[in-house]
């Protein structure tokens, strides 16, 4: 039997351990539980927030008059405070709603927190493209082209040890850098950056699949959402080249396994066994 589509992260979750991904397919298996953490609930608030600003500014003709008045009295950092005010100004609109939800739920101050120190850092990223747009154009209408790329979702064919996979997946935010024709892929991930060498993995095939679909240039940031802190991650070409050689080497593992249908080894990853919900099924298979 072929293993004919996957998901990116199945191949993060194989970068970690091929045994636990070959066990879920061969067996069917999926944990009886629902994650209701904090991690998540800041993920996923985040995610929700960048999108609908996106989508409310390319609707909002006050926001880019706003901007296009600043465009046409030209550059310079007095100008950029103003941007970065209305980018934040727009943001707070979006998350003020949500914000009542949130301490209605009495979710705790450090996850509130973290919510709006992440959209601070988007933010930032978000003042800068405009500015460099209106500096290099002095267009408004090459600042409306970058938030032109909002589908998320992708599928893409490759072909590994003359098997054809399609490989899925879910970008959490892309821009569209127009200062420098490139896409800018964000990850946003919980913890402080813990699963990086897993998660680059999977952030270099979602760089390599969009660059194959888009035609365009990608950069890469991560923002790691941790308790205490948000700490962001911009990887370089190099770094990502590397990774994404790493990524179809766990493919063909994948593959060869798969269609051997056989297990792979069991290999002694405290840090990750202790807390894996399929442990008990692991210890029981040789």
């Amino acid at each position: 039997m072929n293993l004919s589509k996957v998901t990116v992260t199945n191949i993060r979750d194989a970068a970690k351990c091929l045994r636990y991904f070959i066990l879920t397919k061969k067996y069917n298996l999926k944990p009886n539980f629902k994650l209701h953490t904090n991690a998540l609930l800041i993920g996923n608030t985040v995610h929700n927030l960048i999108d609908f600003f996106v989508k409310d500014i390319k609707q909002d003709k006050p926001f880019y008059n706003e901007i296009e008045i600043i465009s046409k009295s030209g550059v310079n950092s007095q100008n950029k405070i103003l941007i970065i005010k209305i980018v934040k100004d727009h943001f707070f609109k979006i998350y003020k709603p949500v914000l009542n939800k949130l301490m209605k739920r009495s979710i705790q101050n450090w996850v509130i927190l973290r919510i709006w120190e992440c959209i601070n850092e988007v933010s930032r990223v978000f003042s800068d493209l405009i500015y460099n747009a209106i500096e290099k154009y002095h267009n408004i209408k090459y600042v409306q082209n970058i938030f032109r790329y909002s589908e998320r979702n992708f599928e893409e064919e490759i072909k590994i040890l003359d098997t054809k996979i399609k490989l899925t997946g879910k970008l959490d935010s892309l821009i569209f850098d127009i200062s420098k024709n490139e896409i800018l892929i964000f990850e946003f991930k919980t913890g402080l950056n813990e699963g990086f060498p897993y998660d680059i993995i999977q952030i270099a095939l979602y760089s390599y699949l969009l660059q194959k679909q888009s035609g365009i240039n990608c950069s890469v940031k991560i923002l790691y959402l941790g308790q205490d802190k948000v700490k962001e991650i911009e990887l370089s070409p190099n770094l990502v080249e590397l990774n994404l050689n790493n990524a179809f080497k766990i493919i063909e593992d994948m593959v060869k396994f798969h269609d051997r249908d056989e297990i792979p080894p069991k290999k002694q990853l405290e840090h990750i066994c202790s807390f894996c919900w399929l442990k008990n099924k692991c210890d029981t298979i040789n």
